[in-house]
């Protein structure tokens, strides 16, 4: 069994254990046990066979018991036992933001709620109101999170899904039924959250190729859903859709099921003038060239070649129209380093030796060392103290490398006031600051954006983390004029940062380009917080594609020496 699902089960097996009102801190312990083997770099297995359980933190006699139980028998008695105490909607709704287990089991125990329908039923007749603890504040609250959970139900984590597509396709490949095949839809046009898989192949017959899916352990309910399409559900419910076409209208239906419907529209529209026997009908009444590879296309209706990010029917045909694409976009070969980089100084599961040995051997010039800020104390945030000894290692490890440079920096918390979370003596000694907003959510448009303009005015400041605070399917942006805050950035110079975190992808690409076309430099990091947390760097990457970014829109795409004069005297770079 993997990783990942012994952590789900211990974690699970906390929330059940809270939510029977057992021990409070034999519940956490099942909850960190969950957090430490996740953070944990090693294989769960060689920890195992090399009896190092015990090994790591929080981890005893008995959680060690529990996990290897797991493992070895894909299941923990006691989480068994628990499943059948508590009713299974109880677990469901812990999903909805403002409910932690004391709520829902208030809600259990007064009202008899045991599900998000009840739940949702129950707010809409003010039956929660006379609860202690209750109001008509939080009411309103967890009937909101209960809307957005049902928005957010439906959708998948672009990074999710992608992986799964990837194991498809190969598996796929690998038979004898296929001659050609990709990765289509919203997942090749990177969308942030998707609905579905699409996949499209080349050259099997319709019949076997459901036969062989329909073998498949990982995907159910397989079906004909159109005569050259299938239909079907992986265990998490991901809907997959698999297209099956001949080869010569394979660039005609490349572009078909990659562009969003504004796409395709705005395409046929433009083959208005082309023969209708060029033409072949994709969907009803949606006509577009015949072709075998997708260049073709839209070298028939005269456009230079759309490249698949950028296809949402935004702004792409309209600039291709007025030959205005950038010549070349952004690709992950154009970084030159990484600048949001968490070690185990704050909440990062990777030594700083670690990280800097990773950033070097994979090849980057330079990298920016930030971990959290005091006030930041949920992360073991860095008291004055502690950002001096870090200052120490940093500049012995300078010392070490050749054509290789550490930037000490800190990711400083926005505070309230729109202070920064150090005195000024201190923030002077570091090479630059990331600042970001990591609390008071709930502040008004006005006050949220006074508040991080104030701190992009602070000269210490160089980059702006993450700045609408998003995490996607858990949490939605803060209230924030964004043009306001492009302004302020392009006036004191600072970057905004796209945060490549597969949870965030902050800013959006939408937003990217609004800032880029005003003149503001961004910067893509992974905000990684353990080793493989640097792979998360293509997420913000695919982000500035999908914006029509290039390599000049990005700070740090540029040498060593320009990102130091940036973070040293704020010269525009442009």
């Amino acid at each position: 069994m993997d990783k990942k699902t012994v952590t789900k089960m211990l974690r699970e097996t906390g929330l059940l254990m809270e939510l029977a009102d057992n021990n409070v801190y034999k519940a956490r312990a099942y909850s960190n046990a969950a957090r430490v083997l996740e953070d944990s770099e090693e294989d769960l297995e060689t920890l195992i066979a090399e009896n190092r359980l015990q090994g790591l933190p929080g981890i005893g006699k008995a959680l060690n018991e529990k996990i290897i139980e797991i493992y070895k028998t894909e299941t923990l008695h006691v989480l068994e036992e628990l499943k059948e105490q508590i009713p299974e909607g109880l677990l469901d709704m812990l999903q909805i933001p403002g409910l932690g287990p004391k709520k829902i089991k208030t809600l259990y125990e007064n009202l008899g709620i045991s599900s998000i329908g009840e739940l949702e039923y129950a707010c809409e007749e003010n039956r929660l109101l006379e609860l202690p603890k209750f109001g008509p504040k939080i009411q309103e609250k967890i009937l909101k999170g209960i809307h957005a959970y049902r928005q957010y139900k439906k959708q998948f984590l672009y990074s999710e899904a992608l992986s799964i597509a990837k194991i498809f396709l190969e598996d796929l490949m690998q038979s004898k039924l296929i001659s050609q095949g990709i990765i289509t839809g919203s997942l090749r046009r990177c969308q942030g959250l998707v609905r579905d898989i699409d996949l499209l192949l080349c050259g099997p017959v319709i019949s076997e190729l459901r036969a062989y899916c329909s073998r498949f352990s990982s995907l159910k309910h397989v079906r004909l859903k159109e005569p050259n399409t299938l239909n079907a559900f992986t265990e998490n419910d991901v809907p997959v859709d698999i297209h099956v076409v001949n080869k010569d209208v394979w660039g005609t239906y490349t572009v078909f099921t990659t562009g969003s419907i504004e796409h395709v529209n705005k395409l046929q529209k433009l083959c208005a003038n082309i023969p209708e026997k060029e033409l072949i009908e994709v969907c009803p009444d949606t006509y577009l060239p015949k072709a075998d590879c997708e260049e073709k296309i839209y070298k028939i209706m005269g456009l230079p070649f759309i490249p698949p990010e950028m296809r949402e029917g935004v702004f792409e045909i309209e600039l291709a129209e007025k030959e205005k694409l950038p010549e070349k976009l952004i690709t992950l070969e154009d970084l030159a380093g990484i600048l949001h980089v968490h070690t185990t100084f704050s909440d990062g599961a990777a030594t700083l030796e670690q990280v800097v040995g990773y950033a070097y051997n994979a090849g980057h010039s330079y990298l920016g060392i930030t971990d959290h800020s005091k006030s930041a104390f949920y992360a073991g945030g860095l008291k004055e103290k502690d950002l001096k000894r870090q200052s120490k290692a940093i500049k012995k490890f300078n010392s070490q490398y050749q054509d290789f440079t550490i930037f000490h920096s800190v990711e400083s918390d926005i505070l309230p006031d729109g202070n920064l979370d150090y005195p000024d003596d201190i923030l002077q000694e570091l090479d630059f600051v990331l600042a970001s907003v990591h609390s008071h959510f709930k502040m008004s448009k006005q006050e949220m954006t006074k508040r991080i303009i104030k701190a992009i005015a602070h000269p210490a400041v160089r980059i702006l983390g993450h700045p609408t605070g998003r995490l996607l399917l858990a949490r939605e942006p803060y209230e924030v004029d964004l043009n306001e805050v492009i302004k302020a950035a392009l006036y004191y110079n600072v970057a905004i940062e796209i945060n490549a975190n597969p949870h965030r992808l902050d800013l959006d690409w939408q937003e990217a380009k609004r800032a880029a076309s005003a003149g503001v430099l961004l910067v893509i990091n992974p905000d990684a917080h353990r080793l493989t947390g640097f792979h998360d760097t293509i997420n913000g990457i695919n982000v500035a594609r999908k914006a029509g970014l290039s390599a000049e829109n990005i700070l740090n795409t540029r040498e060593t020496l320009e990102v130091q004069s940036f973070f040293d005297n704020g010269k525009n770079l442009q």
